[in-house]
């Protein structure tokens, strides 16, 4: 059910309540309206909120919660997969490249064109 279905029926007015939206920025109009009409508070969800940054989207509060992992993760996927190749995008590609090849792994970043030759 969309939020104008909910307002229309009067949903919205009987608290407590929680909606799971997309990160959106504080001048988004949804997010006025919410905010101004039913006194909604934003909580944002991202790994940058461990560091104390508010990542651009400026909630009212952030949590440390992020779907990407971190080094030592990303280390132990690539240890748990078993891959005979690998090949690292997004970020340092380089230096990630590097420590898996000096871990004994077969890495190289990937890097524009660079699956030419499979295709």
């Amino acid at each position: 059910m969309d939020t104008l279905k909910l307002a229309s029926k009067g949903l919205l007015e009987k608290k407590p309540w929680v909606m799971v939206a997309p990160l959106m920025s504080e001048s988004n109009q949804f997010i006025k309206d919410m905010k101004s009409k039913y006194g909604a508070v934003t909580i944002g969800f991202s790994g940058w909120a461990k560091s104390g940054l508010s990542y651009g989207r400026k909630n009212d509060y952030s949590m440390p919660l992020s779907d990407h992992c971190d080094y030592d993760e990303l280390i132990d996927l690539v240890k748990r997969t078993g891959a005979e190749k690998i090949y690292t995008v997004h970020g340092f590609v380089e230096e990630f490249a590097a420590d898996l090849v000096k871990m004994g792994f077969d890495a190289q970043p990937l890097r524009e064109n660079s699956l030419d030759e499979f295709l």
